[in-house]
């Protein structure tokens, strides 16, 4: 899953520290391309301390492993990923050469999340507002106590950033979201989207938007 949908199984939630866990392993993967080096956290060696908002930043971080585990081994995840293939392949696509199972993969978690913006955008309202309550000299802490003092405070940084620009959004606009794709798909070592691979990811994209409408929303148990 990605972000939004992250946030939205989890609802009804209104721990910032949780949210701010729940999307932390998907924050730390954009870093880490960012900055050149990987930085990812262990659900089984996280340190939690005695500080509330640390216990929530790795309850959250441990929900999103525990959940994504479900998820890419559900039904649902294989169904929708078939049905991503099947499409890409009666369509006259040029730039998946390489990969498409990971573009499927990763072009069924961004159309999750766009078909939550698309059916209410508050739910993106209220995730960013309880980001907004986030303390950085807390987050940095919690990155101090998982000994990644070299990134702490980058890692904070980045989150506030990740907050101000709501790039989430774009997951709603078409042409955003195909700019968006369009890097996933070259980060595969495939070529750029050609004019008539934009033109049939439109009808892609129209006929998930379809499809997820009619999906029940998959929902997991929580990590105990």
């Amino acid at each position: 899953m990605n972000f939004l949908s992250h946030y939205y199984h989890e609802l009804p939630v209104s721990d910032p520290y949780f949210v701010a866990g729940v999307i932390m392993p998907d924050i730390l993967s954009n870093y880490s391309k960012r900055n050149g080096e990987k930085v990812r956290l262990n659900p089984s060696k996280l340190k939690a301390g005695v500080e509330a908002p640390y216990r929530s930043l790795a309850d959250g971080v441990r929900q999103h492993y525990f959940v994504d585990g479900f998820f890419h081994d559900s039904g649902f995840f294989d169904e929708m990923t078939s049905v991503i293939e099947e499409k890409v392949h009666a369509l006259d696509f040029q730039c998946f050469r390489r990969r498409l199972f990971a573009f499927s993969h990763v072009f069924l978690e961004l159309m999750l999340d766009r078909s939550l913006l698309l059916e209410d955008r508050t739910i993106a309202d209220n995730m960013y507002g309880l980001l907004e309550e986030l303390d950085a000299k807390t987050v940095s802490g919690f990155f101090n106590l998982q000994e990644q003092e070299d990134h702490a405070d980058g890692i904070a940084r980045h989150i506030q950033v990740f907050t101000e620009r709501r790039f989430i959004y774009h997951y709603a606009d078409e042409e955003r979201l195909m700019m968006i794709l369009d890097a996933i798909n070259s980060g595969f070592g495939n070529p750029a989207f050609t004019q008539s691979d934009r033109m049939q990811l439109t009808h892609l994209i129209h006929d998930m938007d379809g499809i997820l409408r009619t999906e029940k929303f998959p929902k997991f148990p929580a990590d105990s």
